[in-house]
């Protein structure tokens, strides 16, 4: 039974880690790739040199990320007459007190972008959908290697949970240049919110006491829902019930970017600092704070531990009894996923550019940040390369590479944050692209419109 147990929780963590196998990263390409209009979504403070663009909608404007803090190769211990060799242990040790695995995928609906002097307009409607599960260590610890470890100490579940967010985004966005040295910019994000779930609080702790070994967790947790659905399966009865109209929110974008000399420059931008306030199809349901406690079997006098369906039972009512879980449908409000991006550039030439970039994600469990060094080489404006490296703050490294190609007025472009990811799959902790076109109309051959910068 303990070895079948154990098969099991091999192959969760296998199945865990495998499916958990990121797809997309923080868009760092799409952020040093400044001469298309989706460089605007994380440099607010853009002044590009192109007189106006547009996106069509469907036309392809498609992002999509995913994100983990481990790859599919911590699973393997060794590989041997072509046998793949897994170690939980090995895995255990490499995870952090709280992992995760995000994904976001971004479909533009349309966009506009135009230049009237020193002043830039910017029009983005984008559908977004924001996906995370967290899953603490001491979980899969406590599952493989069992409670022993934690004997006068205390085994930490909290952390554990799903965040799901689908919504409507409809970005205004003004930048404008002062003196040629000073680039200021934001964008004002009207929000309409369309699913939610949110784990908002979780809070797990199990003792084991150093005497008698008993067990004792204490625990509480809270889950925000905003759906047309419910326990008892879909709840709508219009297509306003369905579309969610009444989940309205607001975020903004702020940015500047100021130029030190001809050569080097520096800029800052903050991104989605803002929320959402759920009022549709609202439920909440709340796990009380509480403690448990279980005090183990009764033996006999022939070892004998007596486990049967009253035991169960006995356990099962006590369990129940513990737990008070309350709903209710009261409004709430999601925070968005805000992010920093600070920046240097350096023109060696007027078509080679390097830059240093240190990006940050807010996260109430966790922190995520990464630090990347890029190339960009534009063959006027036909044609434009990118390449960079990014090291994240949890070791992880990966090479990203995005190309644009103008053909016949149009952009059309392809990214990726992790290239290696996509010729090696498991060695890959992030894996994302982004891709589609644009119709981009170039400035006037004598314009002194100042370049565009990171």
């Amino acid at each position: 039974m303990i070895f079948d147990m154990k098969k099991l929780i091999i192959i969760l963590i296998t199945l865990l880690i495998a499916f958990n196998n990121p797809v997309f990263s923080q868009g760092i390409t799409r952020h040093f790739m400044t001469n298309l209009p989706q460089s605007l979504h994380t440099n607010p403070y853009l002044f590009p040199t192109y007189r106006y663009s547009i996106g069509f909608p469907l036309s392809g404007q498609w992002y999509w990320e995913t994100k983990t803090n481990i790859s599919l190769n911590t699973l393997i211990s060794k590989i041997e007459n072509g046998t793949l060799y897994i170690s939980p242990d090995d895995i255990i040790s490499k995870l952090d007190k709280v992992n995760f695995v995000n994904n976001e995928f971004n479909l533009e609906l349309f966009s506009t972008s135009f230049r009237i002097k020193n002043n830039f307009f910017s029009v983005f409607m984008t559908n977004k959908t924001f996906f995370e599960f967290r899953y603490p260590r001491d979980l899969l610890s406590i599952a493989w290697h069992g409670n022993g470890q934690f004997v006068g100490g205390e085994a930490s579940f909290s952390g554990l949970g799903i965040d799901f967010m689908n919504y409507n985004e409809l970005a205004i966005g003004y930048s404008r240049t002062l003196k040629e040295k000073l680039f200021i910019g934001g964008r004002l994000k009207y929000l309409q919110g369309l699913l939610s779930v949110k784990t908002s609080r979780s809070d797990f702790t199990l003792k084991v006491d150093t005497t008698t070994y008993w067990l004792t967790t204490n625990y509480s947790a809270t889950i925000n829902i905003a759906a047309p659905f419910d326990t008892n399966g879909p709840s709508f009865s219009s297509v306003s019930d369905v579309l969610n109209f009444g989940n309205n929110g607001l975020a903004f974008d702020i940015g500047a970017a100021y130029k030190i000399n001809d050569k080097l420059t520096a800029s800052l931008s903050v991104v989605d600092l803002g929320f959402i306030h759920w009022t549709k199809n609202t439920k909440s349901y709340t796990l009380e704070e509480g403690k448990l406690a279980f005090e183990g079997l009764k033996v006999d006098s022939t070892f004998n531990f007596n486990f049967n369906d009253s035991v169960l039972k006995v356990i099962q009512d006590t369990t129940l009894e513990n737990f008070q879980i309350t709903k209710n449908t009261d409004p709430f409000s999601t925070a968005m996923n805000s992010r920093i991006y600070l920046t240097a550039s350096y023109d060696l030439t007027k078509n080679d550019r390097f830059g240093l970039l240190v990006y940050n994600r807010f996260s109430k469990y966790y922190n995520y940040m990464s630090y990347s060094l890029l190339y960009q080489r534009m063959f006027g404006n036909i044609l434009s390369l990118c390449a960079n490296y990014t090291l994240t703050s949890r070791g992880n490294n990966k090479i990203g590479t995005g190309i644009s190609l103008r053909i016949l007025g149009s952009n059309f472009y392809f990214m990726t944050d992790d290239i290696i990811s996509i010729i090696y799959p498991a060695s890959a902790n992030t894996f994302a692209f982004n891709f589609g076109w644009y119709y981009i109309k170039s400035k006037p051959k004598k314009s002194a419109v100042p370049k565009a910068t990171f």
